[in-house]
């Protein structure tokens, strides 16, 4: 596999002078990220990341002990990053309406400035190793939280649906809003033509109009 652009581009720089033990380990997450996103963890070899990365094979194993380590690693880190990025966008938003805008908006430029973090934390189907299923699953959780946080501990708020309780109603509904936004994500990586607002724009006419009215107490019943 040909190393990749951002690598490339540092090679003869880098070879001047000898690496840090930090560089070292960034160079390998780079181009680790990279190889992951278009391969899939499964079909990624380490051999390929220490060609794309510049590297040999055996300095990968002085900073990770194996490729589901260097995975794990990554998707702890890229979803870190996500987090924060997420919080720093939506906290302004004075609100609901403001704050759904704000995070729609925030996931769809993180996704637009990190495609390779997106697909390993969001897009790319789950390894069969049982610890990448648990990581998967811990983030999982972690982003249907954080939403529901933002929806949650509002009184005014008439969330709950018929044969759910209001936390449990709160977590579908803050499910609901993450599997719709990753939905269209991966949608606009295929279609990468359309304008960030258009789609913020979509979403808020599909998501925010529907639960502006849910709210207000008012609910589809079949036949009505």
């Amino acid at each position: 596999m040909a190393t990749s652009p951002g690598v490339r581009e540092e090679s003869s720089a880098v070879a001047r002078r000898r690496l840090t033990k930090d560089e070292r380990r960034a160079r390998i997450m780079t181009a680790a990220a990279g190889v992951f996103a278009e391969r899939g963890y499964d079909a990624a070899s380490l051999d390929e990341i220490a060609e794309a990365a510049g590297i040999s094979k055996p300095v990968i194993y002085d900073h990770f002990e194996s490729k589901r380590e260097l995975h794990i690693s990554l998707l702890d880190s890229h979803f870190e990053e996500f987090l924060a990025f997420m919080s720093e966008r939506v906290v302004g938003g004075s609100t609901p309406e403001e704050r759904l805008a704000r995070g729609f908006d925030a996931f769809l430029e993180f996704v637009e400035n990190h495609p390779y973090a997106w697909r390993l934390v969001f897009r790319d189907p789950v390894a069969a190793d049982p610890e990448i299923v648990r990581a998967h699953e811990r983030m999982r959780q972690r982003t249907t939280s954080a939403i529901a946080a933002l929806r949650g501990g509002r009184p005014e708020s008439q969330t709950e649906f018929d044969g759910l309780d209001h936390d449990a109603s709160v977590e579908l509904l803050a499910q609901m809003i993450k599997t719709a936004g990753n939905g269209v994500a991966a949608w606009w990586y295929e279609h990468r033509e359309v304008p960030r607002e258009s789609l913020v724009q979509a979403m808020m006419n599909f998501a925010w109009l529907g639960l502006e009215r849910c709210e207000a107490g008012e609910r589809w019943r079949p036949g009505d």
